[in-house]
């Protein structure tokens, strides 16, 4: 399976394209890459939602951007969206 969004990624570089991806905990190089650009990265934008209560919950969320990381030549982008519950 690895393969198959290895050559996504590469195919969509190529052409120019840009894919989003969900990375996921099964795909552990790119996992790890997202991991690392996020801990030792400043972002390069950060977005903090409002305090929101929806569904019997109250949540806070902040969306943090890294562009152009170093770490790899297939990431361009790197978002990470973290959610605080709220009591």
């Amino acid at each position: 399976m690895r393969s198959i969004v290895k050559k996504t990624l590469k195919a969509a570089k190529k052409s120019g394209n840009d894919v989003i991806v969900q990375v996921k905990g099964n795909q552990k190089i790119l996992l790890n890459d997202c991991q690392r650009i996020s801990e030792t990265t400043a972002p390069d934008e950060v977005y903090q939602e409002a305090v929101t209560k929806t569904r019997n919950r109250i949540e806070h969320r902040t969306v943090e951007i890294f562009i152009a990381p170093t770490l790899t030549d297939t990431l361009i982008l790197c978002i990470t969206l973290s959610r605080t519950e709220l009591s």
